[in-house]
């Protein structure tokens, strides 16, 4: 999944995802194009169930 950020503050920010099933999570990098930085992230799932 490709998520492109179009904010003030992050123009051409972006994450990078994919689903890992074992861990149930999204994992991937996150391009914060500004600064001219990348960042390994993982969201992970509630206890309610959403992202």
């Amino acid at each position: 999944m490709f998520v492109g950020l179009q904010d003030v503050n992050y123009p051409r920010s972006n994450y990078t995802l994919t689903y890992d099933p074992s861990g149930d999570q999204l994992r991937g990098i996150y391009c914060q194009a500004m600064k001219k930085e990348r960042y390994e992230i993982f969201f992970e799932r509630s206890k309610e169930g959403a992202f």
